[in-house]
């Protein structure tokens, strides 16, 4: 192994002086535990495939198939077929990232490869102007410009991205698109299909009334390898017909000869109105190939189905047939607007399309929809979303595509049975079908390992010990035993022991709690636990005791949260449950784990269910000194309600006490205005809940803003936490999505998108807010770590603190796409992150083993067993220094598990890690010295 010398040593450690850092850090706890190989970190949203079938195209949000891609944007992607490499198309000039978008349309490559076109908004594309611009990329040179500008290149024309296609030509030539903008002959603005001739830098209008003038509500279809044929879909007025062919007709271009057919049209050529047609698809001849709900398209049509079709010359026929060419009668052919889900061959022989009939082909389609091939030679239907052994496709296939010769077929899909040596199993892949060898194989798209799971992991509970964490995910790579399921399941990872393991599967979506004290967990599920093979019918809340690993199927219901003594509160509609329920609508519930008992908490003054809709439980306390608190639009349950249409927060002291509101002022006026989130804390003394009202403080603000409360229920006061940076209640538009309160009270936490004080916020997706009741300070902890915004939005948040250490140690569990680490994960789901702050410090315990040293910076230094503690989020860059006639064999321990003679650690947490030397005493050397 090679040695640093005495001279790069003393320069390495001077570069990497550094002043100490405030005692706090970020860091993720969701960790993947299970290698899936080089898998894309995310799914493909649309595809395309090059009329010479070498190409695809395609759009998605993975951040591993290029190096370098950390912009968490949608971006555009080439593959090429025969080298196998693929290559990002949406990147500036010089070979910058794209800032965050949604990129909606993209064509398919020119034959060569060189050319792509697709639509984008980013701010920092050439002559961005905040809405879609059509750009080309040149793939041989790297320039990046924008197309869909005026003659002179000094105006950028807007382009519809969400219903209109993107179409160029197999030689790059012409592109096609639509606009509202005046590109030519639209004075009116109206939306219109244009046509660009890049090699004359001239445009041409496609959807063309009769009367010379552009026709208006028009979105492209398709325009065919050769640029010569376009279909689009109007519903105004084009040609001059009987009846007025309006309210959704599809026509036929020939650019050629400046003509224009319909060909949605019956055996008399007749237009086919009031029906739905979808997507076509042209050739090179102008045969069209669309997929329609009309019955009258064909002789014979009476199965009220969505079914495939081919215009020919003015004749229309069916080919979604069964193999005696009769009609199919179960399913019809795929619907969705802003998929391709029918392609025809450049030579107009073949098409490929998605369709859900068990009765097109002998094979068995699972029930899903397919992709299909149809030789119009041989008239002749072939599934080709099956594996080699013939199992078809589990998951919908959403999109298909085929090249010139109809030889080649790609499909899009997250099935789960197809053969793909690398797929996810949780979004959509790629696949490619020859028709030569009749196999469908998967197309590997990735660069890069995957650092993170590949599915959200979402809503993280966090112990009161700060050591457990609970969150649900379908990622593959988060079970330790490399288990595959497309149903959420919930992972517990003790960041003590870094294990993980996983309790529970098929839970329902943000429906899982801990109890502070880490020993029970609930969530909601359709399925028996542990063996979820066996379906219930409906969704039941369960608790498990980690302690006893036994599982205990309460009721039906939802929401539920859990004590220190495994009560469980939760929401049910089921009026079984209770005698006194009879409302038929959901009711608050408490089960107590010490004697499987089940009682009706929103009761009102008649001993009744309430009078109307309760929810949001929470608990807190064990004993009697166990408290409820939740949400009802009931007026029975306090006398006298005088806001019986407002939401207001409930507690409940269990089980002698008498329900009691919360959001009323001191002298019992309710809230003006409603709430819909409650929790309290540990100790059970602050309740935080959300409200419109302006009535509970003495504050301004304005009307309709939402704002979030600490209501002290020993000496009945609220106080406004969802303050701007100086102290007073935001002003701006917020939801607050999540609310958490530590166990003494003291800090709370919470998201909220919108607009935060007189700032906006770094986005509409949300930040996670920490608010100190004692200090009034409040810090947006969802941040880069030099404190610039997020491009992302960051979600939920849950609170714990340590208050018996000085300063306190907070912290707190949340949802963000990692975003705010260096270096980011690159991915497109949301990770558990963990924000900590303040504590007596952690430390480093370092063995040293062998012949050698370890050096760093802040004054590092340490040959055999050292143990140092440093502030929470101190970075150190170490360096292994082998003794002479020694080396470094590597890293072992909680970090830098490698060879690399530097390590860098963050001291998030207590670190514990081995240096290995080999010894320099050599005793034997062929014998005895």
């Amino acid at each position: 192994m090679k040695k640093l010398t005495l001279v790069s040593i003393v320069i390495w450690l001077l570069s990497l002086i550094q002043s100490p850092v405030f005692a706090q850090a970020l860091s993720r706890l969701s960790q993947p535990q299970h290698d899936l190989g080089l898998v894309a970190n995310a799914g493909v949203s649309k595809q395309k495939l090059s009329s010479n079938g070498r190409y695809i195209t395609f759009i998605s949000d993975a951040g591993n198939l290029v190096a370098g891609d950390t912009n968490y944007a949608d971006d555009v992607f080439v593959k090429d077929l025969v080298s196998g490499t693929i290559s990002r198309v949406s990147e500036l000039s010089n070979g910058s990232e794209m800032n965050a978008t949604t990129v909606y349309r993209i064509s398919r490559a020119s034959d060569d490869g060189r050319f792509v076109s697709f639509m984008a908004n980013a701010d920092n594309l050439p002559m961005a102007n905040g809405g879609y611009i059509l750009y080309l990329k040149d793939m041989q040179t790297g320039t990046l410009v924008a197309d869909s500008v005026n003659s002179t290149g000094t105006a950028a024309f807007n382009v519809d991205s969400f219903f209109s296609e993107l179409e160029q030509s197999s030689d790059g030539r012409y592109v096609a698109f639509s606009s509202s903008d005046d590109i030519i002959n639209n004075p009116s603005l109206s939306k219109n299909v244009f046509r660009k001739d890049r090699q004359a830098n001239s445009y041409q209008l496609v959807s063309i009334n009769h009367n010379g003038a552009a026709a208006g509500g028009a979105h492209i279809h398709d325009m065919s390898a050769n640029g010569r044929f376009l279909t689009f879909y109007s519903d105004e007025e084009v040609l001059a017909t009987n009846p007025n062919p309006a309210l959704g007709m599809g026509y036929l271009r020939d650019m050629n000869f400046a003509n224009t057919v319909m060909f949605h049209v019956d055996g008399n050529n007749q237009p086919i109105v009031f029906n739905n047609l979808l997507r076509s698809s042209v050739s090179n001849q102008g045969d069209v190939a669309f997929c329609s709900f009309s019955d009258d398209l064909v002789v014979g049509d009476s199965n009220t189905l969505s079914d495939v079709f081919v215009f020919d010359n003015g004749l229309v026929s069916r080919i979604s047939l069964d193999g005696t060419q009769q009609q199919v009668t179960d399913v019809g052919c795929y619907i969705y607007y802003i998929q391709q889900q029918v392609e025809i061959s450049d030579d107009g022989n073949k098409l490929a399309f998605i369709h859900g009939s068990n009765e097109l082909t002998e094979d068995d389609n699972a029930a899903q929809f397919q992709a299909y091939t149809y030789d119009r030679n041989l008239n002749q239907t072939q599934l080709i979303s099956q594996s080699a052994v013939g199992i078809s496709a589990n998951q919908d296939v959403l999109a298909v595509g085929m090249n010139a010769d109809g030889s080649r077929s790609t499909i899009m899909t997250a099935a789960t049975s197809l053969d793909h040596d690398l797929s996810t199993l949780i979004y959509n892949d790629l696949y490619l079908y020859s028709s030569n060898s009749n196999q469908l194989n998967g197309v590997a798209l990735a660069t890069e390992p995957v650092n993170h799971l590949i599915s959200d992991a979402i809503n993280p509970v966090l112990s009161a010990d700060m050591a457990q964490v609970l969150y649900s995910s379908k990622a593959p790579n988060a079970d330790p035993s490399g288990g595959i399921d497309t149903q959420d399941s919930l992972f517990i990872y003790n960041r003590e022991s870094h294990s993980q393991s996983q309790l529970a599967s098929f839970v329902k979506f943000k429906s899982h709690d801990m109890s502070d004290n880490g020993r029970y967990v609930v969530f909601v599920s359709d399925r028996f636990q542990p063996i979820n093979s066996i379906e219930l019918g409906a969704e039941y809340v369960f608790l498990f005791d980690q302690q006893t690993a036994q599982f205990s199927q309460i009721a039906l219901g939802n929401s539920p949260k859990v004590s220190d003594d495994g009560q469980v509160v939760f929401v049910s509609d089921d009026d079984s449950l209770s005698p006194d329920d009879d409302n038929g609508t959901d009711d608050v519930y408490l089960y107590q784990q010490s004697n499987q008992q089940l009682s009706l908490v929103s009761k009102g003054l008649n001993n009744e269910a309430a009078n109307s809709i309760s929810f949001a439980p929470d608990i807190a306390g064990t004993g009697v000194n166990t408290w409820l608190v939740f949400a009802s639009l009931a007026s029975n349950l306090i006398a006298n309600d005088d806001t019986p249409s407002v939401i207001d927060i409930f507690m409940l002291n269990w089980p002698q006490g008498i329900i009691q509101r919360v959001t009323e002022t001191a002298t019992g006026v309710g809230q003006a205005a409603s709430s819909s989130k409650v929790a309290i804390s540990s100790n059970t003394q602050h309740i935080i809940f959300d409200s419109y009202a302006q009535n509970l403080v003495a504050a301004a603000y304005p009307l309709n803003s939402l704002q979030a409360f600490s209501f002290d229920r020993t000496n009945h006061s609220f106080a406004v936490v969802s303050v701007n940076d100086t102290g007073n209640p935001h002003e701006g538009s917020v939801n607050i999505l999540s609310l958490s309160v530590s166990a003494s009270g003291r800090f709370v936490s919470y998201q909220t998108n919108g607009y935060f004080g007189n700032e906006e916020d770094q986005n509409d997706s949300g930040a996670v807010y920490l608010f100190d009741q004692i200090d009034g300070e409040v810090k947006r902890i969802s941040q880069q770590l030099n404190g610039d915004e997020l491009l992302l939005g960051s979600q939920y948040g849950f609170v714990q603190a340590d208050d018996s250490v000085t300063p306190p140690l907070v912290s707190v569990v949340f949802n963000d796409r990692g975003e705010l680490l260096d270096p980011r994960p690159n991915t497109a789901y949301q990770q558990v992150m963990l924000y900590q702050q303040g504590g007596a410090g952690v430390d480093l315990t370092m063995q040293v083993v062998g012949d050698g040293s370890v050096s760093g910076n802040l004054g590092y230094f340490c040959q055999a067993d050292c143990e140092n503690t440093y502030d929470l989020g101190t970075t150190l860059n170490l360096l292994a220094i082998a003794d002479n006639a020694a080396t470094f064999l590597g890293w072992s321990g909680d970090v830098c598990q490698d060879d690399n003679q530097s390590c860098t650690v963050v001291m998030n947490e207590h670190q514990s890690i081995q240096a290995i030397f080999s010894n320099d005493d050599v005793i034997f050397v062929d014998g005895f010295e």
